[in-house]
């Protein structure tokens, strides 16, 4: 339901996340393993040697992390 002449559509919404420090918007709630990497490098070397880790944490509703 919209405001005035706003309307929302699906995909409208948009998360704040940080990654590697620092905050990116992104338009899914759940992402894949790969997009992440894509996200937190420009061009990330790929192979079977190649180990990525991702360390879930708490952070506030805005993106940053709690003090």
């Amino acid at each position: 339901m919209g405001n005035g002449n706003q309307i929302d559509r699906p995909g409208d919404k948009t998360f704040l996340i940080t990654v590697n420090g620092r905050q990116r918007q992104v338009e899914r709630e759940e992402l894949a393993f790969d997009e992440l990497v894509d996200i937190a490098f420009d061009d990330p070397a790929r192979g079977p040697q190649i180990v990525f880790t991702i360390t879930p944490g708490l952070y506030s509703a805005d993106g940053g992390i709690p003090s």
